[in-house]
C-alpha cells in the first residue's frame, strides 16, 4: 500500500500485523497529494503541489536508484488526482 503522505511517500506492509510503514526516501517530494503505482516498471506517481506556479506529476522507482523525474511540470493545473494506465 502506497501513501501520498503530504512531504513523504510512504510504503506500508500489509504482510505484519502491525502494518509497518516506510518512508521511502526520495528528495523531490515537496506536497503530494494524489498517487498511483505501475507494477510493470515497479515507479510510483504522485502529484505534487509545491505552490500555485509550481505544480507537477512525478515520478521515481521504488527501489535504488530511485530516479526521480518530472512527468509534467508545465501547464499542470491543481492536479487532484492521478491514474497510470
Amino acid at each position: 500500500l502506497l501513501i501520498a503522505a503530504r512531504h513523504e511517500i510512504l510504503k506500508v506492509s500489509l504482510d505484519t500485523e502491525d502494518y509497518t510503514d516506510r518512508v521511502i526516501p526520495l528528495n523531490s517530494v515537496v506536497n503530494s497529494i494524489a498517487i498511483d503505482y505501475d507494477p510493470v516498471s515497479n515507479s510510483v506517481y504522485w502529484t505534487d503541489l509545491e505552490d500555485d506556479s509550481k505544480q507537477s506529476i512525478r515520478s521515481a522507482g521504488l527501489t535504488y536508484p530511485y530516479n526521480e523525474r518530472n512527468v509534467i511540470s508545465r501547464d499542470v493545473d491543481h492536479p487532484d488526482g492521478i491514474a497510470v494506465d
